[in-house]
């Protein structure tokens, strides 16, 4: 008794929907400047360029109580015993050898200790200064002296580990010391670098 379905005006009779604006007729996501021309996180400078923290020598003691010693003549003490840093032979050449040596406090044992700007030290005597030999950081190394020439080769770390006691480190790779070879101590002992490694091969005083 109901009218038939075909009695109602078929879908076709409304407006298709064609007639309505496309999409296409409003600005694309195209148009807006896109994500890349922004500068990407790799323009800025990776965290690399700073240096890390690991990088610095750890703390331990009063970090600045060694600028009392800045501009003064020392002797670099291990405290292996009463023996000193020595220029071998109290030869004023460049490529002269350090060596430990039995303490007498003469000139080619003190080294005056001057401060970089970058927190760096330098060790320097009688116009020479301690330096990395070839300028590499690796087991072995012999510390010698060298014409200042504003390398890490001749700078260091200081790292106070309390009772007025330090490790030096080499600005050319701080996980290197100063080391005195096997913890001998026999006069003509080889100066060196060496990994850290905690052992008071690694400590020295500094005696005015």
């Amino acid at each position: 008794n109901y009218p038939p379905q075909g009695n109602y005006p078929p879908q076709g009779n409304y407006p298709p929907q064609g007639n309505y604006p496309p999409q296409g007729n409003y600005p694309p996501q195209g148009n807006y400047p896109p994500q890349g021309n922004y500068p990407p996180q790799g323009n800025y400078p990776p965290q690399a360029n700073y240096q890390q923290q690991g990088n610095y020598p750890p703390q331990g003691g009063n970090l600045e109580s060694w600028r009392k010693f800045v501009n003064r003549n020392i002797q670099i003490r291990s405290v292996l015993g009463k023996k000193n840093l020595d220029i071998e032979g109290a030869k004023k050449n460049k490529g002269t050898r350090v060596l430990l040596y039995d303490a007498h406090g003469q000139w080619n044992q003190k080294f005056q200790l001057l401060s970089n700007p970058d927190g760096t030290v330098t060790f320097e005597n009688s116009g020479l200064v301690l330096d990395v030999a070839n300028g590499t950081a690796k087991n072995g190394t012999q510390i010698q002296l060298w014409e200042r020439n504003g390398t890490n080769a001749q700078k260091f770390y200081l790292e106070p580990v309390g009772n007025d006691r330090f490790r030096i480190h080499s600005a050319i790779d701080q996980k290197f010391c100063i080391d005195v070879n096997g913890m001998k101590k026999d006069n003509g002992t080889k100066i060196q670098l060496y990994e850290k490694n905690d052992s008071n091969a690694q400590l020295f005083t500094f005696v005015e």
